[in-house]
């Protein structure tokens, strides 16, 4: 199988399903493809067309791309939260009202199934619906069969094993099977979130959808959650997995910090057509357009002149919004042009040095930073800044992240790390703290993504938890030295 053969396959695959093929499945996808192609006699186009016409066939090929890991009650604190705090709430709602629970990838059933046995325990079973879904069918027909391996229960989720081992028949060693009654009470459906219709699903208090997201592109997650958003209730739940939420940003969500969990709930009902969503960026353009003809504030005292920017008197600077803005669609895989404008070179070399950084080669990265004449002050000093963070120069990375917000104050990650290199009672925390949470609620509302690249992967609703934390510590903090 030749290289472009394989690229077809995965764009098919891409384009089909929004899943990106996982570095780390590759090795065995390019077995089983080189196997299927000689054996078919087909080229990679043509095992395109044949995979629309065989889905056994493409059952078998996306168990291959996806991993499939699991196992009953996994990431245990979100069970607790469930049976401790959501459940509780559910049960005092109006009598008759009927709850709607989606694990909307659901592999082999644990993940349904331990949903299924929690609200079985702790809530009458006429009150609510636990449905089911996954792309493949494969893993969907493994669930009807209710055969579960004892490596199906680890030592995360064990406090909450009683529930399933209390439905299911664990006395023949190696395996537990859970009665037929059990596995039919879930709903079952073979559906590819990225595609497929969702009509037939009812709205949703409860969704799971972990360790799903993982597999796809910016573009194509955005695409997942705008579906998954308008199968949610006004107040419904979104459950992703503890590595997925704080990359993942929507309008209809708000990421919720409750029961020492994080998770999205829909705050308004939106509706998430096309129209609805281009309604939403329009708005969103007009606010900054607003807020670029508004008088603009008095600017702050400047800081100096800075030696390496006197060195090069004719060097045209670009500004922060330009280089923030290339490197967000370089993010979102928008520019593939072999020869880059100077803004976009600027772009590329940032990312190289925020991957320097991601792999804690600081000397590399303030070689780096010395040696690139055009990065915007404001930026070049948090990038400085971030570099001695790490080093744990917090003296050094202080004043350099004093220097960034002295060319932009809006600069609101250079804030937030300038509070982290300060001491606990330092009397300047204050203010900080409360600037910072204004600037980034605003950032929020202004539906902005420029700052990304700068966020460690997480998103601006994630931080302003940290720093409502952080307040509220600070307060309690206050209070017990006040004897109050």
């Amino acid at each position: 199988m030749n290289e472009q053969d394989f690229l077809a396959i995965a764009r098919f695959v891409k384009e089909s399903t929004g899943i990106t093929l996982p570095e780390a499945q590759e090795p065995a996808v390019r077995e089983y493809l080189e196997k299927s192609l000689q054996r078919k006699g087909l080229n990679g186009e043509g095992y395109c067309v044949h995979l629309q016409q065989d889905r056994a066939e493409f059952d078998e090929l996306m168990q291959i791309v996806t991993i499939n890991e699991t196992y009953f009650f996994r990431e245990e604190k979100q069970f607790r939260f469930l049976a401790d705090i959501l459940i509780p709430e559910l049960k005092s709602r109006s009598p008759g009202e009927e709850i709607n629970i989606w694990s909307a990838s659901c592999s082999s059933g644990e993940e349904p199934l331990s949903l299924y046995a929690l609200f079985l325990a702790l809530m009458p079973p006429e009150s609510f619906r636990v449905f089911g879904s996954d792309i493949s069918r494969v893993v969907l027909d493994k669930f009807e069969r209710g055969l579960y391996r004892h490596s199906a229960f680890r030592e995360d989720g064990k406090s909450f094993h009683s529930y399933i081992k209390g439905l299911a028949d664990c006395a023949a060693p190696p395996h537990c099977t859970i009665p037929p009654a059990h596995i039919r009470a879930i709903q079952k459906s073979k559906i590819n979130l990225f595609r497929d219709s969702l009509d037939g699903l009812p709205p949703m208090d409860l969704i799971f959808l972990r360790n799903t997201l993982i597999y796809m592109s910016p573009d194509n997650k955005t695409v997942a959650i705008d579906r998954i958003a308008g199968k949610l209730k006004e107040g419904g739940i979104l459950m992703l997995s503890a590595s997925e939420i704080p990359v993942i940003s929507h309008p209809a969500l708000s990421v919720v910090s409750r029961g020492n969990i994080y998770y999205f709930q829909k705050q308004n009902p939106l509706t998430l057509t096309p129209e609805g969503l281009k309604e939403n960026v329009r708005q969103a353009v007009l606010q900054k357009a607003q807020a670029r003809s508004a008088v603009p504030p008095v600017p702050k005292k400047a800081a100096p002149v800075q030696k390496r920017e006197r060195e090069n008197p004719f060097s045209v600077h670009l500004t922060e919004e330009q280089v923030c803005r290339s490197i967000a669609m370089m993010l979102n895989n928008k520019l593939y042009k072999p020869v880059l404008s100077e803004e976009e070179r600027l772009a590329r070399f940032i990312l190289t040095l925020m991957g320097e950084l991601e792999e804690n080669r600081t000397d590399r990265a303030l070689e780096l930073i010395e040696k690139e004449k055009k990065i915007p002050p404001s930026l070049e000093f948090y990038l400085r800044g971030y570099s001695y963070y790490q080093r744990e120069e917090k003296e050094t990375a202080r004043k350099n992240f004093q220097r960034a917000l002295n060319f932009n104050d809006r600069l609101w990650p250079a804030r937030y790390y300038l509070i982290k290199t300060l001491d606990g009672d330092s009397p300047d925390r204050g203010d900080l703290l409360r600037d910072l949470e204004e600037q980034i609620e605003e950032y929020i509302r202004s539906h902005r993504y420029d700052y990304q690249f700068l966020l460690d992967g997480f998103n601006a609703q994630y931080f302003l938890l940290i720093v409502r934390d952080m307040q509220k510590s600070r307060t309690m903090e206050r209070r017990a030295f006040n004897g109050t």
